[in-house]
């Protein structure tokens, strides 16, 4: 690979995470206001479709957690190069669905690939960039996080209806495939130690229960389980909730999401960027309290489906402000010899957690009605502001002796 100049190097690495968190993110997202789609075209019903989600995130879950510890033996470069592959050619499968049978294999099959590939990319900015950095450079890749929402969901519902859902699978394919190339030609391997160890069942359990006894990691794992229960409970059914309330469309449904990621993207980076300056506790603590307001409040705050335009836009600003300060603090718990598996570990808790609560969404909402669902939500949220507030430290990297 050819050296470049350092300020063009961190540009192409930066926009290539960028279109990686972008195109995963959009495929993972657009499954719910197409849901409804999918059902009809292939005659699911209603309330099995969200099993969709739940094997998407179930099978990311795992593979995330397995190649955690070859992320840290061969480099997080070679885990965001063939992920990405794999990515494109699973991604493509799900456009080709006919059956429940084979849209569940092939959600299955996307997760695997993709389950890897946003915590080899946090675990790549942890190696690359230094800790005073890694707020602002975070918010800025996973940007595309809510770009996806303002650009990439809203023109995979409108693909939807204008052809089929089987439109933007082939669309986020083939920017999967863009994503291999960056990675092939341009991001370079980041210059870190590695671990030496030979990967076998007993490295794994080892690696771990050591990265569990660590205070922050116990702690940080566990918010993650429950910011993915509260997203998955509500967000699963929330378009379906809009279109049953209201009688809108998919296209109403997609510039909310556009209104959404709007308020998303302008604020990640600058809190990223403020989170370097400020801290990142502080941003976290009041973007959670924030999101749990809101969430309790989604069903009865207005009668009219306009109002909701400001509301979502003000609810995604805060999700963006808890987003990126958290990713960063988490990549200071270890150093590189460990730093993909503990993303592996943390992740897969999440997309555990992601599972369970789209699996019951469903159940919920059928049975008591959306606003159990966002109450819900509401209350694991506040879960997650107590972790982070009473249970976990701000602290510089800890160098985990006898790395594996």
């Amino acid at each position: 690979m050819k050296t470049l100049p350092p300020r063009v190097q961190e540009t192409l690495i930066v926009s290539a995470l960028f279109l990686l968190i972008f195109t995963s993110f959009s495929e993972f997202m657009v499954v719910a206001p197409i849901l409804k789609n999918i059902g009809e075209h292939l005659s699911i019903p209603e309330e099995l479709r969200s099993l969709l989600l739940t094997s998407y995130s179930l099978f990311a879950g795992v593979f995330a957690f397995l190649v955690g510890p070859f992320s840290d033996r061969y480099g997080r470069r070679a885990i965001l190069l063939y992920g990405s592959l794999i990515f494109a050619v699973t991604t493509f499968l799900n456009g080709m669905a006919f059956s429940f049978v084979s849209m569940l294999i092939f959600r299955a099959l996307a997760g695997l690939a993709a389950g890897v590939l946003s915590g080899a990319a946090l675990a790549y900015i942890g190696d690359y960039f230094p800790y005073h950095r890694r707020g602002t450079v975070t918010g800025v890749v996973f940007i595309g996080n809510f770009s996806g929402q303002l650009f990439g969901v809203p023109i995979g519902v409108y693909l939807t209806g204008l052809y089929s859902f089987r439109a933007p699978f082939f669309l986020y394919g083939g920017l999967a495939f863009l994503v291999f190339l960056l990675m092939r030609f341009f991001v370079p391997a980041p210059p870190v130690t590695l671990s030496k160890a030979p990967i076998t069942f007993s490295s794994y359990v080892q690696k771990y229960t050591r990265l569990l006894k660590i205070k922050n990691v116990l702690f940080a794992s566990l918010a993650y389980f429950f910011i993915f229960l509260a997203f998955s409970i509500t967000v699963s059914y929330m378009p379906t909730w809009f279109m049953t309330r209201f009688q809108v469309a998919e296209n109403a449904i997609a510039s909310l999401y556009l209104v959404g990621g709007l308020g998303a993207t302008l604020s990640s980076p600058f809190s990223g960027y403020l989170s370097d300056r400020l801290g990142r506790k502080p941003l976290i603590l009041v973007a959670n309290l924030a999101l749990a307001g809101l969430m309790a409040w989604t069903t009865w705050y207005s009668s009219v489906f306009q109002d909701y335009y400001l509301f979502y836009f003000f609810l995604m600003i805060f999700v963006s402000c808890r987003v990126s300060p958290f990713q960063a603090l988490i990549t200071a718990f270890v150093d590189a010899r460990d730093r993909g598996s503990l993303l592996s570990l943390v992740n897969t808790v999440g997309l555990v957690g992601l599972g369970i609560g789209s699996a019951f969404a469903g159940f919920v909402y059928k049975s008591w009605g959306f606003h159990v669902n966002t109450l819900s939500a509401a209350f694991f949220t506040l879960m997650v502001t107590i972790l982070i507030a009473f249970c976990i430290t701000e602290c510089p990297v800890q160098d985990l002796s006898n790395p594996l």
